[in-house]
Protein backbone atom coordinates (compact mmCIF):
# COMPACT_ATOMS: atom_id res chain seq x y z
CA UNK A 1 0.00 0.00 0.00
CA UNK A 2 1.46 3.10 -1.12
CA UNK A 3 1.74 6.38 1.22
CA UNK A 4 -0.85 8.31 -0.62
CA UNK A 5 -3.50 5.48 -0.16
CA UNK A 6 -2.37 5.44 3.62
CA UNK A 7 -2.78 9.01 3.95
CA UNK A 8 -6.23 8.68 2.36
CA UNK A 9 -7.80 5.75 4.28
CA UNK A 10 -6.57 7.44 7.24
CA UNK A 11 -8.53 10.79 6.37
CA UNK A 12 -11.99 8.82 4.92
CA UNK A 13 -11.88 6.49 8.12
CA UNK A 14 -11.40 9.89 10.40
CA UNK A 15 -14.56 11.27 8.89
CA UNK A 16 -16.43 8.40 8.86
CA UNK A 17 -16.10 8.41 12.50
CA UNK A 18 -16.66 11.98 13.11
CA UNK A 19 -19.59 11.67 10.94
CA UNK A 20 -21.20 8.95 12.81
CA UNK A 21 -20.43 10.25 16.27
CA UNK A 22 -21.41 13.99 15.15
CA UNK A 23 -18.53 15.19 15.83
CA UNK A 24 -16.91 18.86 14.82
CA UNK A 25 -13.41 19.19 13.12
CA UNK A 26 -12.29 22.05 15.47
CA UNK A 27 -12.80 19.59 18.52
CA UNK A 28 -11.18 16.57 16.27
CA UNK A 29 -8.42 18.87 15.22
CA UNK A 30 -7.81 20.06 18.54
CA UNK A 31 -7.03 16.54 20.02
CA UNK A 32 -5.04 15.91 17.22
CA UNK A 33 -3.01 18.92 17.90
CA UNK A 34 -3.42 20.47 14.57
CA UNK A 35 -5.49 23.69 13.46
CA UNK A 36 -8.98 23.26 11.66
CA UNK A 37 -7.81 23.94 8.23
CA UNK A 38 -5.05 21.62 8.31
CA UNK A 39 -7.19 18.47 9.83
CA UNK A 40 -9.32 19.45 6.68
CA UNK A 41 -6.87 19.09 4.14
CA UNK A 42 -5.63 15.63 5.78
CA UNK A 43 -8.89 14.13 5.49
CA UNK A 44 -9.29 14.90 1.60
CA UNK A 45 -5.64 13.54 1.47
CA UNK A 46 -3.56 16.99 0.13
CA UNK A 47 -1.92 16.46 3.22
CA UNK A 48 -0.09 13.25 5.44
CA UNK A 49 -1.10 12.48 8.74
CA UNK A 50 1.84 12.13 11.04
CA UNK A 51 2.47 8.94 13.33
CA UNK A 52 1.59 10.71 15.72
CA UNK A 53 -1.67 12.14 14.84
CA UNK A 54 -3.18 8.78 13.83
CA UNK A 55 -2.24 7.73 17.23
CA UNK A 56 -4.13 11.25 18.77
CA UNK A 57 -7.42 10.33 16.59
CA UNK A 58 -7.39 6.71 17.29
CA UNK A 59 -6.66 8.02 21.17
CA UNK A 60 -9.54 10.50 20.84
CA UNK A 61 -11.97 7.97 18.79
CA UNK A 62 -11.04 5.31 21.28
CA UNK A 63 -10.52 3.05 18.77
CA UNK A 64 -7.77 0.37 17.90
CA UNK A 65 -5.11 2.11 15.30
CA UNK A 66 -6.25 -0.57 12.87
CA UNK A 67 -9.78 1.12 12.34
CA UNK A 68 -7.50 4.22 11.32
CA UNK A 69 -5.41 2.60 9.06
CA UNK A 70 -7.49 0.10 7.52
CA UNK A 71 -7.44 -4.03 8.56
CA UNK A 72 -4.49 -4.75 5.76
CA UNK A 73 -2.38 -1.74 6.91
CA UNK A 74 -0.99 -2.96 9.93
CA UNK A 75 0.36 -6.45 9.80
CA UNK A 76 2.78 -9.02 11.47
CA UNK A 77 5.58 -10.29 10.11
CA UNK A 78 8.02 -12.23 11.31
CA UNK A 79 11.83 -11.77 10.71
CA UNK A 80 12.08 -14.36 7.89
CA UNK A 81 9.63 -12.45 5.83
CA UNK A 82 11.83 -9.51 6.75
CA UNK A 83 15.03 -11.47 5.50
CA UNK A 84 13.56 -12.75 2.35
CA UNK A 85 15.75 -11.22 -0.10
CA UNK A 86 18.83 -12.82 1.87
CA UNK A 87 17.55 -16.53 0.43
CA UNK A 88 15.12 -17.01 3.76
CA UNK A 89 18.33 -17.31 5.50
CA UNK A 90 18.03 -15.00 8.92
CA UNK A 91 21.27 -13.00 9.82
CA UNK A 92 23.13 -14.23 13.35
CA UNK A 93 21.28 -13.40 16.34
CA UNK A 94 17.85 -12.90 14.53
CA UNK A 95 16.97 -16.93 14.35
CA UNK A 96 14.50 -16.10 17.72
CA UNK A 97 13.03 -12.48 17.29
CA UNK A 98 9.43 -11.38 18.12
CA UNK A 99 7.56 -10.69 15.26
CA UNK A 100 7.13 -7.23 13.85
CA UNK A 101 4.53 -4.78 13.48
CA UNK A 102 5.18 -2.74 10.60
CA UNK A 103 3.21 -0.60 8.22
CA UNK A 104 2.22 -2.47 5.11
CA UNK A 105 4.31 -1.03 2.14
Amino acid sequence: MSRREVTTRVGENVHRIMWRRRLRQVDVAGAVGVSQSALSRKMRGEVDFTIDEVLAAAEYFDVPLGELLGPDSLRARSDTDRYAGLGGRLPRGKQDSPLLLSLAA
